[in-house]
């Protein structure tokens, strides 16, 4: 923890374009798609706006991540921009740190702290903002997969159709290893990046009839559709090396190794839904009992 310019405490995470601007096609907004207010539309006026956790900010941030003077969106001619105005965990486009005054593009993420918002334009804006209440709904606004929402449903359906017709429905569920101490030791923001990029590595391997969702936390879920327990595990062995043979890249620039445990199980006749995740998870257990960076398959009973 640090003292602001107010003396009040902001919680330090030790952590580490040009791009087409937002001008002259509308209205432009603001919505919160991770954070303490999520769904929480603001406006951007012609006087543009000051963000932070301070009384004093247009867009006040109740995050303990977030400084009281953090960042500012001005207009410059008809471009919006944001500079960062000295904050403790840096305000980001996109991933990139914002050094100094940069151009605003539609649909980009900005990031202040561990709190996320994407740029909505244009004249059908309220179509566009519901459009992106609903894809909130069915994705986890930090990683950009689906949630345990939508995952829940999938499986829904899959399971039913898999008992209908006798067909072969694998799940595989997979957990971050040491997660919270590597939380705890290089900071929430850190955490979050190592989140996302676990997120992203994992994504490749999904086709296009499977799904693959941040389900809590640091675990998350594949649903397999036509794949047996062996297709599952050959996958989640893939899907381990990709994760633990190449190091994460840290806010600082520095690389930490993440590694993750996945238990994987297929379905049998008398499984429920609530049954086949429960296999699952027993093997995910197993393989954080036997040693994580391990997949273990569930039995058949």
């Amino acid at each position: 923890m640090t003292l602001d310019d107010f003396g009040e405490k902001t919680r330090i995470s030790r952590s580490s374009s040009n791009l087409a601007a937002v001008s002259g096609g509308g209205q432009v907004c603001l919505v919160q798609i991770h954070g303490p207010e999520m769904g929480r539309l603001y406006d951007i006026g012609p006087a543009g706006a000051e963000m932070g956790r301070g009384d004093g900010a247009q867009i006040s941030i109740a995050s303990d991540t977030v400084s009281r003077r953090h960042a500012k969106l001005v207009w410059l001619g008809d471009t919006l921009t944001v500079n960062d105005l000295g904050s403790l965990n840096g305000t980001y486009l996109d991933d990139r740190r914002v050094e100094s005054p940069t151009p605003v593009h539609p649909g980009q993420m900005l990031r202040l702290g561990s709190v996320i918002y994407k740029t909505l334009q244009g004249a059908d804006l309220e179509r566009r903002y519901h459009e992106e209440i609903y894809r909130m709904a069915i994705f986890d606004g930090l990683t950009n997969i689906h949630n345990k929402r939508f995952f829940m449903e999938f499986l829904e359906r899959e399971h039913q159709r898999a008992v209908r017709h006798n067909r072969p429905l694998s799940l595989l569920m997979l957990d971050v290893d040491h997660f919270k101490q590597a939380n705890d030791t290089h900071g929430h923001i850190n955490g979050d990046r190592l989140l996302r990029q676990v997120a992203s590595r994992m994504r490749g391997f999904v086709r296009r009839d499977e799904c693959f969702a941040r389900y809590g936390g640091e675990e998350f879920g594949m649903i397999l559709p036509e794949t047996g327990l062996d297709g599952a595990a050959a996958l989640a062995e893939k899907v381990r090396r990709v994760i633990g043979d190449t190091p994460m890249e840290l806010q600082d620039g520095t690389a930490l190794t993440i590694t993750i445990s996945i238990g994987a199980a297929e379905l049998v006749p008398t499984d429920t839904v609530f049954a086949l995740i429960g296999r699952a998870d027993e093997a995910l257990y197993a393989a954080k009992t036997n040693g994580r960076d391990r997949v273990e398959l569930a039995s058949a009973t």
